[in-house]
């Protein structure tokens, strides 16, 4: 929930919380689970239309992810990785994904992205760009990949160009 209430920012109900325990709810909820999830949504309320036929079914959810989690592995056989999914990822695994002209390491490596990110928000932000394109099915993490994982990364901060180019929030 987006504060007490659940209302704040829905187009439908209006909310009755007081900027600052909506801050308070924001911090209290963000920083315990700010560690433990590397993906971070805001989702708007749709209607029973809206949601007819827009998704995949859920065979199709489960070969993607079956897929990904393939590659996942094989890499990390391939390559001796630490970890055999992209959310266990250490600093030190993801350089060596990286082709050196990669959009994913211009981002790891400019200046003034290293001075403005958290470096724990860079790290979050690789593996999922990484799952991103394995869920695609392509070898390079490319430039949408990299985008869409800055926002799914943490949608509130103003680095991640909220919202999501070419994509509805």
């Amino acid at each position: 929930n987006p504060c007490p209430c659940g209302h704040h920012g829905d187009t439908t109900r209006v909310c009755r919380c007081k900027p600052s325990a909506v801050a308070r709810h924001d911090t209290r909820i963000r920083f315990p689970l700010g560690d433990v999830f590397d993906i971070r949504a805001r989702v708007r309320r749709q209607t029973l239309d809206e949601t007819r036929g827009a998704s995949p079914t859920l065979g199709e959810v489960r070969r993607r992810v079956a897929a990904a989690r393939e590659r996942q592995e094989k890499r990390a056989r391939d390559l001796h990785l630490s970890a055999a999914v992209n959310a266990a990822l250490t600093e030190a695994d993801i350089p060596r994904l990286l082709p050196p002209d990669s959009p994913a390491r211009r981002f790891l490596e400019a200046p003034h992205e290293r001075a403005s990110v958290d470096p724990v928000l860079a790290l979050r932000v690789l593996r999922v760009a990484r799952t991103l394109a394995d869920l695609d099915g392509v070898n390079d993490i490319g430039e949408q990949h990299v985008a869409e994982a800055q926002f799914l990364a943490d949608p509130d901060n103003p680095w991640s160009g909220s919202p999501m180019p070419g994509r509805e929030e």
